[in-house]
């Protein structure tokens, strides 16, 4: 007999499936809806991921949602900072956003 919690989870991993399998298709649409939806219900069971924010970063870096990429993989690092692959993820999303900074592609309004 499974409990509500056991139900729960295994309805999550079906999820997080979904996830790693839009990744792999590189639908990054997709990978970011996935990961918000499955970050706000990994806290309903007192989890946060230091992976999903990582997949939602990746997923808004390659969106050009740079802003939110920067957020997220700060939390992640925040959450696992010994990530090689977040550590990584931060550098490239730094990176550009100090590549637009020197190329001048953020004006005053969007920069504040």
């Amino acid at each position: 007999m499974q409990t509500f919690v056991d139900e729960n989870l295994n309805k999550f991993q079906k999820e997080l499936n979904k996830l790693n399998e839009a990744s792999d298709a590189r639908d990054s649409k997709t990978v970011k809806a996935l990961a918000e939806e499955l970050i706000r219900k990994a806290s309903r069971f007192g989890i946060r991921s230091a992976f999903l924010h990582w997949q939602l970063a990746v997923a808004c870096d390659l969106l050009d949602e740079t802003e939110k990429a920067l957020e997220e993989v700060s939390v992640a690092s925040a959450l696992d900072p010994f990530d090689h692959n977040i550590e990584r993820s931060l550098e490239i999303i730094v990176w550009k956003l100090r590549d637009s900074l020197q190329s001048g592609a953020f004006n005053e309004d969007e920069s504040a």
